[in-house]
């Protein structure tokens, strides 16, 4: 491209003119400046080799077109052609092998990257399904011990509230853990201490109550016996009242009949009293 530029700028008759010379010189400038920011992209020591070769190439390409504009100015088209053919197309030739170089080590380079990126790949994926299948069986081992974290805990707690539940008592509620299911053991357990209590609290009331009965039939027992003895007493008492009734009223009837034999006497000793007087 750059040669065709160079022999067009010969053909042209206005090639002195400051439209046809700035062209050449963008051209010029922008070979060189495409050059110059390749070097960012180098990535290997025979790629900077070779890039170096391209720039010095392109410098000294530009080099020969400049002294083919100054050589525009007095030169012939046959002279300038001939310049053209001798100087600048060699040159120019030198800087497209370069270039191919250039070329060439970049698709080496790209070859080698994709076969670098395919083994990579490669090796990404065999890394990547490792690492899907490890954490396939991590998660199958860590489900099975969740499950059975969780499920022995709920078998225990099923088993213990069935128990209370009929009526035994004596179970015991585990309690360990940091979870939901921690929480239920506790209440669990804070009810089966709730009915223990509640239990024995009625066990110790019923023995107060028959403590209690016993006393109570105890102190009847005393009363029925005293009430008996004492109803004992008043017939024995009835009995001696009527004993000494009896015995008062024999008494009565003897005073009365030593009355009565009293006045008997005193009525014959009168009598005799009398009599005596008469005589």
């Amino acid at each position: 491209m750059y040669r065709l530029d160079a022999r067009r700028f010969v053909m042209d008759d206005q090639r002195q003119s400051p439209e046809s010379v700035n062209k050449l010189n963008g051209l010029k400038n922008a070979l060189l400046q495409t050059a110059d920011t390749y070097g960012s992209l180098v990535s290997s020591p025979q790629e900077e080799q070779v890039w170096k070769q391209v720039k010095a190439d392109a410098r000294a390409y530009s080099d020969k077109i400049d002294q083919l504009v100054e050589l525009s100015k007095s030169k012939s088209d046959s002279e300038l052609f001939v310049f053209i053919r001798d100087i600048t197309s060699p040159q120019a030739k030198a800087l497209q092998s370069s270039i191919e170089q250039l070329i060439e080590v970049n698709v080496k380079g790209a070859e080698q990257s994709g076969a670098i990126a395919d083994k990579n790949y490669d090796s990404g994926l065999t890394v990547t399904l490792t690492l899907v299948v490890l954490a396939v069986i991590i998660t199958l081992i860590v489900a099975t011990l969740f499950t059975r974290s969780t499920a022995r805990p709920v078998q225990a707690l099923l088993e213990s509230t069935r128990k209370i539940a009929e009526g035994d008592l004596r179970t015991t509620v585990e309690v360990n853990g940091a979870d939901e299911l921690t929480e239920l053991q506790k209440a669990t357990a804070t009810m089966l201490s709730s009915l223990m209590g509640t239990i024995q609290h009625i066990s110790d009331a019923s023995g107060l109550l028959a403590s209690a009965a016993e006393e109570m039939s105890s102190i009847t027992q005393d009363s029925t016996q005293g009430i008996q003895r004492q109803t004992m007493e008043t017939e024995q008492a009835a009995t001696a009242v009527n004993q000494m009734t009896a015995a008062i009223e024999e008494v009565a009837r003897n005073a009365v009949a030593a009355s009565t034999s009293t006045q008997a006497c005193e009525k014959s000793a009168q009598t005799g009293q009398d009599c005596v007087g008469q005589t």
